[in-house]
C-alpha cells in the first residue's frame, strides 16, 4: 500500500468468500499491524444485505475502526 501511497483498501466480499476463524485471526494478527503503519485511512466492505457473513463483517468493522474509517456498501456505485 505504501508503494503506492493507497489510502483506501476495498474487499468484495459478495462471492466465494467464507466464514472461517483463519480470516479473524489473520486480520488480528497480520492485516491490521501492517495497515496500521500504511497509508491506509479508509476501508470498504462491499457486502449485499442478505449476507451469511453479516456477523463477521460487522465484528471485522467493529475492530478496524479503531485505527481506520470503514464503511459497508452494498456495491462499488456506493463507494
Amino acid at each position: 500500500m505504501n508503494k503506492y501511497k493507497a489510502k483506501i483498501w476495498i474487499t468484495d466480499t459478495t462471492n466465494g468468500f467464507e466464514n472461517i476463524e483463519e480470516d479473524s485471526k489473520w486480520l488480528v494478527e497480520k492485516f491490521i499491524p501492517q495497515t496500521i503503519d500504511s497509508s491506509c485511512e479508509s476501508i470498504f466492505f462491499i457486502m449485499r444485505e442478505d449476507s451469511s457473513l453479516k456477523d463477521e463483517i460487522y465484528t471485522q468493522k467493529e475492530a478496524l475502526s479503531q485505527y481506520f474509517d470503514v464503511k459497508i456498501v452494498e456495491d462499488l456505485v456506493k463507494l
